[in-house]
């Protein structure tokens, strides 16, 4: 039986590294949980024999259902009787060597085997890992590496009748992204009140969501408007859509360039990085590189959490999907369209990286799931996407969106990664900001 429980536990182990990255549809038993309190789980479901289920056909089922090539991996076809007590021993045994992240279920005719996966659980579990890695390295060095420190400086004579605007930035950024908004809006007739909420952007959404928000509640009544670029506007979104944060004293939510249903880039810098190599004589072809070249950086990277929370349907999102419009705030949708690919380009990338797959015996199961993730990459291609946020995964249902000619970077700065706002022009998101605070007032 041991051999049986190593091989039960390595496919289920390897179906929760998916489930945490990013594969989050859910059968006809799971489609109905709807309700924001409701698990997010992944079930799979695997035909049984005469109460046996094969090694080979579990194999299957679980890759499959992750967009895996299961006939690429070979498995021993070896059959498990599981209606007798070694058979429900080996299904025990498995779910504790997982740490409860997996649950058996035998359908009551015998029938089929349904394998539910906790990815709730399995996040926290990560989350636990990380952080005794990191706890060990700071031991080494002689730091605290877990200290977290979020910032929110109140400006000077702060008015608690007129709206204070709150800049929140995105994964891999700072406060310091805000400067040339903050200097446009300072040039106006009467200044609106502005300060900027700086966070590790490493950390998992929802913990810096939960310090903003005591930060808000702190203020109240004071009216706020809440600004985020990129990852910054789920923060903010979250702030004001989980009941258990909202301060209630939000006015307003600007999002701009914010990826609502993710970005297949997930953790954005390497993706930024390369959009810079775009600028080179190479163009295309060097951002394309450094793309594939990003791919594997971003597989074996695993200390953020942030990354994580920014994958489509990962856990975090399917949370905040599931919750409705705050109907106290106002909200408005800003995204860019300049970005770095040609759709030409974009397909040479896609044949490239096929062809690159196919050399490669050992990426057999994962080869399809990677070209289908390249040729559903609308971040990277203009028109589509700017360069780390596509159009399509940044619309928010119910709210009309502005769409600019403007790369990830260039939407909150004069001078993005492809083009810069010329000196004697008015930022155009900067315009509409200043629009929309000043009718507040």
């Amino acid at each position: 039986m041991a051999g049986h429980v190593r091989v039960l536990a390595w496919l289920v182990v390897l179906v929760g590294w998916a489930a945490g990255h990013g594969a989050a549809a859910q059968d006809s038993r799971s489609a109905t949980a709807t309700a924001a309190s409701a698990p997010v789980v992944r079930i799979v479901q695997v035909p049984l024999q005469d109460g046996r289920v094969s090694l080979a056909a579990l194999a299957r089922a679980l890759l499959e259902a992750y967009d895996l090539d299961g006939a690429a991996l070979h498995v021993p076809d070896r059959p498990v009787d599981l209606s007798g007590t070694r058979g429900r021993l080996l299904l025990l045994t498995a779910r504790k060597l997982l740490l409860d992240t997996v649950r058996f279920e035998i359908a009551p005719a015998g029938e089929t085997l349904f394998v539910t996966i906790d990815r709730e659980r399995t996040r926290e579990l990560r989350r636990r890992l990380r952080s005794r890695v990191v706890r060990m390295v700071g031991g080494l060095v002689g730091e605290d590496l877990l200290a977290r420190t979020c910032t929110l400086d109140l400006p000077a004579g702060l008015d608690r009748e007129r709206p204070l605007a709150v800049l929140v930035h995105g994964v891999e950024s700072d406060p310091e992204i805000w400067s040339d908004l903050r200097a446009y809006l300072a040039r106006a007739e009467r200044p609106p009140q502005v300060t900027a909420f700086g966070y590790p952007n490493d950390e998992a959404i929802e913990r810096v969501a939960a310090e903003l928000a005591a930060r808000l509640r702190a203020l109240a009544p004071q009216p706020i408007v809440l600004v985020g670029h990129s990852m910054g506007g789920l923060v903010a979104r979250t702030v004001v859509e989980d009941p258990a944060l909202d301060p209630g004293n939000v006015r307003m939510l600007i999002l701009i360039g914010t990826p609502n249903q993710g970005s297949k880039l997930a953790g954005l810098r390497f993706a930024l990085e390369a959009a810079d190599l775009a600028r080179a004589p190479a163009g295309g072809d060097a951002f394309g590189r450094a793309l594939l070249a990003g791919m594997r950086a971003n597989l074996v990277d695993g200390l953020g959490e942030a990354g994580g929370d920014l994958l489509p349907e990962s856990v975090f999102l399917t949370r905040l999907a599931r919750r409705e419009r705050n109907p106290k705030v106002a909200y408005r949708v800003v995204l860019g369209s300049r970005s770095v690919l040609s759709e030409a380009e974009h397909a040479a990338l896609c044949g490239r990286a096929a062809a690159l797959f196919a050399a490669h015996p050992g990426a057999a199961v994962a080869a399809g799931k990677l070209e289908r993730w390249l040729a559903g990459l609308e971040e990277v291609v203009d028109g589509k996407g700017d360069g780390a946020v596509s159009l399509a995964r940044g619309r928010l249902p119910g709210v009309e969106a502005v769409v600019l000619p403007l790369d990830h970077l260039g939407l909150v700065r004069r001078r993005g990664i492809l083009a810069s706002i010329p000196g004697d022009a008015d930022h155009p998101v900067h315009t509409r900001i200043s629009g929309w605070l000043g009718g507040l007032r």
